[in-house]
């Protein structure tokens, strides 16, 4: 589900919106880095929670880089820039 059709009427961001990561994150979500959204996934099976260390149900999303690097980052870690 990678273009996020599915969960497109509950999603609490859209594609391209600019994002800070929590200073909370773990640190593989690269906490207080600012980046773009340009994907988004839910985790629908146990498989999926346990390789990306959550819940199945959780809203993962793609967000990139000012150096092009990209990493899923679960939505509760994520802050609209703006903000």
């Amino acid at each position: 589900m990678a273009s996020g059709e599915s969960i497109r009427n509950d999603m609490k961001y859209d594609y391209g919106d600019s994002v800070t990561v929590n200073n909370n994150a773990p640190e593989h979500y690269r906490p207080k880095a600012k980046g773009s959204l340009c994907g988004v996934r839910r985790v629908e099976t146990d498989e999926q929670a346990k390789a990306a260390n959550t819940s199945v149900g959780a809203t993962l999303w793609l967000v990139e880089f000012a150096d092009g690097s990209s990493v899923e980052v679960l939505e509760e870690y994520l802050i609209p820039l703006d903000s």
